[in-house]
């Protein structure tokens, strides 16, 4: 059994924590959000790096002065030890030991970590290859199932979830694993990281199914939304109006308003999203032909779906698959 131990290994401050820690005590007040003239977007090629991995770990860098910004991918925050302060748009919230925060793509947040106490990891997770990778976790009818859909598919807001879990042994233990898997690197770790992600989610789901579900009762459209989605998502590529009218016994004309009015978009652009994004996690993710793909996903023809993934892609799914601008 290995006897590594995330809080052990991370506990002694880097060289860079330890200036910043004398210039925080120098001026406290760095502390506070640094107001800048734009706003921070982080992305998942500037993260992952060339990587094909799906999940990464970082911790976060304790006494790093706060910033404003955004991400385009899923951000998984635990507190291994001590706190932290997120700021999520507005809404000011702290952290505390055991406790998980997921933030969605998009949204403004901060986060700071201000003393020697602080463990804090961020489990980073690609949104563009998510409903491929993490299938499981969008089938479930569930808030966090519902919140990973509108995210991925909506344009309404999701922000963030919260878990205040405290401290409980089987998840310090995955998270823990997460880590280590994480430092190792080798051929299988994307794979394991893969997997350990979907099990923290689990029992994140069955450690906090009361809070979820209060969660769920406050944000009742939303939920609405999610099903909706969800049921698209779940009949597959060649799923029609009338079809997910007749799921919910609503007219076409009435679901078409409230699919409009719910996530911003049209039926047909849903439908045409969730397309595009198997396409994408298909020929980054199998050797698959591109003629099968373009059959799997529903489109008329190989020579449609090319001009079709060109035109909102930017590339040529040959391109796409081989990293080339072809």
């Amino acid at each position: 059994m290995s006897s590594f131990d995330l809080i052990n290994y991370y506990t002694p401050l880097s060289r860079w924590e330890q200036r910043e820690k004398e210039r925080w005590k120098a001026a406290p007040l760095s502390a506070e959000v640094v107001e800048e003239d734009y706003l921070h977007s982080i992305t998942e090629e500037r993260i992952f790096a060339g990587s094909t991995a799906n999940v990464i770990l970082r911790k976060h860098d304790r006494y790093r002065r706060i910033f404003e910004h955004t991400h385009d991918f899923f951000e998984l925050i635990y507190i291994a030890r001590g706190e932290c302060v997120n700021r999520i748009e507005s809404e000011v919230l702290t952290l505390t030991a055991g406790n998980f925060c997921l933030i969605a793509p998009g949204v403004r947040h901060t986060i700071g970590v201000f003393s020697d106490e602080g463990i804090v990891m961020n489990i980073i997770i690609r949104k563009s290859t998510f409903d491929q990778t993490f299938s499981r976790l969008l089938d479930g009818a569930n808030p966090l199932s519902a919140f990973f859909l509108r995210s991925i598919y909506s344009t309404t807001e999701s922000n963030y979830m919260l878990f205040r879990t405290g401290k409980t042994e089987q998840l310090y233990a995955l998270v823990n694993r997460m880590a280590e898997e994480n430092l190792r690197e080798d051929e299988f770790s994307p794979v394991i990281l893969e997997n350990l992600t979907v099990m923290v989610f689990c029992m994140l789901m069955r450690e906090s199914a009361d809070l979820l579900s209060e969660a769920a009762a406050r944000h009742p459209v939303a939920a609405d939304a999610a099903d909706i989605i969800s049921c698209i998502y779940e009949m597959g590529p060649s799923v029609t109006l009338s079809e997910v009218a007749r799921r919910f016994n609503y007219t076409e004309s009435y679901l078409s308003a409230l699919i409009r009015k719910m996530t911003g978009m049209t039926f047909t652009e849903i439908v045409a999203r969730i397309r595009i994004r198997r396409a994408k996690a298909l020929l980054l993710t199998t050797e698959m032909p591109v003629r099968e793909i373009a059959r799997r996903c529903g489109y008329p023809s190989v020579e449609h779906f090319c001009r079709i993934f060109r035109r909102d892609v930017g590339q040529t799914p040959t391109g796409y698959r081989s990293g080339t601008d072809a």
